[in-house]
């Protein structure tokens, strides 16, 4: 880098990394204030303790016993007779407080369609200071006759019902005060009985719950987020010295000596040599435009030959490649034809052996015009000297395979000057070659 140029760069970076404070206090600033946790004053557990005796026919099953306790286990409709529940649940404090509770306790036999309640008393409970309260309800449920109502209620609705619940049910409702806050709490440690085919099986005979109470003054809300003025003008003006700084910078650059870039130019228009009358050339190749000519030359690294012959007229120019002649002859624009016939087309490309001409086929054609536009693209792209080279011998196998008739080898040459290519645009463009997508 030229000694003039040094300041305005590390004006530049100055200016970036002043600017980068800058947003960085701004960012901050904007942050949110997290909002602190809330502690509760206290807590109030409820916990259930619900079980059951069975009166049973004396059955194998239960080793002839009458009485079956209560617990996970499954009893069966045809020996039970009775299902004595009861349901105890406790109420515990962290805190000395004021508990007012109140449980309505419901018997409910259900099914998907339809319920009724069997049984439902109110039971209640308070203390005006204490750490624990305790509510117990109980029912003895007849077996026989629960299942005779279902039965009576599902032939008047005409239907069938697939299970039946036999369910008692503890809603208890009511407040807990501490230190004049004053806390709802609602509980219903429920025990229910499923009957599926002949068997009862219960469920619920454990509960658990806790509700907390917090202090109802409010918690400050927390500071909105603040701009600092002196943070925003330094940000607006370091980025204003930065856009000034790159546009004086660019704007006084100048190229630089001749000879000092280090990348490789592109091919340029090829050396134009004239020259005396050629040897025989086993192979010769016509080209049907001056263009497809230059491309050739530069894709193979050779010059342009007029030879000034006599017999030729001076109006053909050639490029050898080894025991290949790539062929351009200029000719004087022919009349046109009579109005009552259409020029025919004329082929890209023919290979002479001696006096008569290959057309090549539809699928040649096409695989030429591909070649031809990526030897366009080869001229456009600055290559580095290996590259140029692999690039001109692709080109070279592409037109020896077209000459010879051998399609797929053409193919598979454009191909990899094809991959070749889009490799080199997405390295200069910065882009990764899976996302690359050629023009």
């Amino acid at each position: 880098m030229r000694r003039g140029f040094r300041v305005p760069w590390v004006l530049l970076v100055v200016f970036g990394l002043t600017a980068a404070g800058a947003a960085y206090v701004i960012a901050v600033g904007l942050e949110p204030t997290p909002v602190p946790a809330r502690s509760p004053i206290a807590t109030f557990n409820a916990t259930a303790r619900n079980n059951f005796t069975a009166a049973v026919q004396p059955s194998p099953l239960f080793g002839n016993a009458t009485q079956v306790a209560g617990g996970n286990v499954t009893l069966f409709a045809p020996i039970t007779k009775w299902i004595n529940a009861t349901l105890s649940t406790t109420f515990l404090t962290n805190r000395t407080a004021a508990v007012s509770l109140h449980e309505r306790f419901t018997v409910r036999l259900a099914t998907p369609v339809w319920a009724k309640d069997v049984y439902s008393t109110w039971l209640n409970t308070s203390s005006p200071s204490t750490t624990g309260l305790a509510i117990s309800a109980g029912y003895d449920a007849n077996v026989t006759q629960l299942l005779a109502l279902a039965a009576s209620i599902d032939r008047q609705l005409n239907y069938t019902s697939p299970a039946l619940t036999l369910s008692f049910v503890p809603s208890v409702t009511g407040n807990l005060t501490v230190a004049a806050m004053r806390q709802a709490v609602a509980f219903e440690p429920g025990l229910n009985f499923s009957f599926t085919g002949p068997e009862i099986v219960p469920s619920g005979l454990a509960y658990s719950s806790s509700v907390a109470l917090y202090a109802s003054a409010p918690l400050p809300p927390p500071p909105g987020p603040s701009l600092d003025a002196a943070a925003v003008a330094l940000l607006a003006g370091s980025l204003g010295a930065v856009v000034g700084t790159f546009a004086w910078t660019v704007g006084k650059a100048k190229p630089g000596p001749r000879g000092s870039t280090s990348t490789v130019d592109p091919p340029r228009f090829p050396t134009l040599v004239e020259t005396g009358p050629l040897p025989f050339v086993p192979r010769t190749v016509t080209m049907r435009d001056f263009p497809d000519l230059v491309r050739v030359a530069n894709a193979v690294g050779k010059p342009i030959l007029r030879p000034v012959d006599p017999d030729l007229g001076g109006n053909v120019f050639l490029v050898l490649d080894g025991e290949v002649a790539y062929a351009y002859e200029h000719r004087l624009p022919s009349p046109p034809p009579p109005p009552a016939f259409e020029a025919a087309a004329e082929p890209e490309v023919a290979e002479t052996s001696g006096e008569r001409g290959i057309v090549l086929s539809q699928y040649a054609s096409t695989l030429h015009r591909h070649l031809r536009y990526e030897a366009r693209r080869m001229l456009r792209l600055r290559l580095d000297p290996e590259v140029l080279a692999q690039a001109q011998d692709d080109v070279r196998r592409s037109i020896d395979a077209l000459r010879f008739g051998t399609d797929a080898v053409a193919a598979q040459a454009i191909e990899a000057l094809t991959e070749l290519l889009d490799r080199v645009e997405a390295e200069s463009s910065g882009t990764p070659l899976a996302e690359y997508t050629a023009p």
